[in-house]
């Protein structure tokens, strides 16, 4: 079972993710590297994020959910609380579900190189798709789920959204990355809210039951049907 909770402090005017990152750290002095992810003596710790912060507060999974519930004395004292904690299961499925993950960020310097020397749209689709269960593999391997090999299952479907490059804040730089929204089956029970991807600690990557509506977009890429 998979520990969540969820935490929105009230009457802050705090509004974005990296506002409430900096605001819950000094708060803790940086004295917990789960909620910031970085080492002592400096450099980051290459791990999946289990604090993730989003544009009403942040979220905790397994060990991370345990130091929140752990901070809420400390939380109270500052200012008004909402919170919600449950437990949900992650599991391979007998079946495909359909979630979309939103401003994801799959590329790191290498897989963006092989991105752009990848021409033919069906090619890049399934690059995308490697990388997502790369993602899911991560985030399943990080709160203690083992997947048999070859056993996940990813099909984007759909429409595969470009949004260009977003701004991603950092503690030394800001950067631009190439982001994405992508609706995509897969066989194995995620729980809503989590991030994938590279800015999954700051609101990037989350993952959503998919909605009908517009999104912003800049280019759409439509995946050929296969016989």
């Amino acid at each position: 079972m998979l520990k969540l909770i969820n935490i929105q402090p009230q009457n802050l005017d705090l509004h974005t993710p990296q506002m409430w990152r900096s605001w819950l750290n000094d708060l803790t002095h940086w004295q917990h590297d789960l909620l910031h992810n970085h080492k002592p003596e400096g450099g980051e710790i290459y791990r999946y994020p289990l604090v993730q912060y989003h544009a009403h507060g942040f979220c905790g999974i397994n060990a991370g959910a345990n130091l929140l519930l752990q901070l809420l004395p400390l939380l109270e004292a500052e200012t008004s609380i909402y919170f919600q904690s449950k437990q949900e299961e992650i599991r391979l499925l007998e079946s495909f579900k359909t979630f979309e993950v939103r401003r994801w960020q799959p590329f790191n310097s290498q897989n963006y190189t092989h991105w752009n020397a990848t021409q033919g749209l069906v090619e890049r689709v399934q690059f995308l798709e490697s990388i997502l269960i790369g993602n899911l593999l991560g985030f399943s391997k990080a709160v203690g789920f083992e997947i048999p090999n070859k056993s996940l299952q990813v099909k984007i479907i759909g429409n595969l959204e470009d949004l260009g490059f977003q701004r991603f804040s950092t503690l030394n730089a800001e950067l631009h990355r190439r982001t994405f929204h992508v609706q995509f089956e897969t066989n194995l029970a995620i729980p809503i809210g989590i991030g994938l991807g590279r800015g999954a600690s700051k609101g990037f990557g989350q993952v959503g039951l998919v909605k009908t509506g517009k999104y912003y977009q800049k280019n759409r890429y439509h995946k050929a049907r296969q016989s």
